[in-house]
């Protein structure tokens, strides 16, 4: 696109070279070297891309490298879509279902745990009496002490965070829980939306509550 009179780049803010090429996104101009991937600086002029809740911008290589992916099928779980997360895994909500009957387990539901995968309270009722009520290794319901740090990962690269799958900044505090790794604004109750950083939580299914919604 060519450089109307007057316009400014949205991100750095200096005018237009005459004859400048550009990238507008609603109602925005951009110079093509500052519209740009957030997480690797791709230039996604003329490409496909994805904007953040943030309103920063990913492109397709970066989205699908940092979607969380689903511990049953292994597929990307794209943004938009609800999903479940049981003990630091991600599970689209089709694949969290009961081994026995096939149905889905819906968050906050509580069921058992089976070494070949979830059993839903109905169907433990008539299982095997070896399995019947028994929750294989720690019980999802005990309660647990959330912590808080702002170690980097040991690897150098950011965390990131369980909840949107967003980096999380360097030297920023943020929430640990089940090993896992939270914003501190994404860390919440799922039920009253208390933080829970420092906190007594505690899973209920798929969710993560504080010791008030159990």
């Amino acid at each position: 696109m060519m450089n109307p009179l007057n316009i400014r780049c949205k991100k750095c803010g200096k005018s237009f070279d005459r004859g400048e090429q550009m990238s507008l996104y609603n109602n925005q101009y951009y110079h093509n070297t500052c519209f740009v991937c957030n997480f690797c600086d791709q230039s996604l002029a003329g490409m496909g891309f994805y904007t953040k809740p943030d309103g920063s911008f990913q492109c397709q290589r970066c989205h699908v490298y940092h979607a969380p992916k689903c511990f049953v099928c292994n597929e990307a779980i794209p943004d938009g879509v609800k999903y479940n997360i049981y003990q630091g895994k991600h599970f689209h909500k089709s694949c969290f279902k009961c081994m026995k009957c096939n149905g889905m387990i819906p968050e906050g539901r509580s069921f058992l745990e089976h070494p070949e995968g979830f059993i839903c309270l109905d169907c433990g009722k008539v299982t095997n009496q070896d399995h019947k009520g028994r929750v294989h290794g720690r019980d999802p319901t005990s309660p647990s002490n959330a912590t808080s740090s702002n170690q980097p990962h040991p690897s150098g690269r950011e965390h990131i965070c369980a909840k949107c799958v967003r980096p999380i900044p360097p030297n920023t505090v943020y929430g640990i829980y089940e090993n896992r790794q939270y914003h501190q604004e994404c860390f919440t109750c799922n039920r009253c939306s208390k933080n829970l950083v420092n906190t007594v939580c505690r899973r209920l299914g798929s969710a993560i509550v504080c010791k008030d919604c159990t």
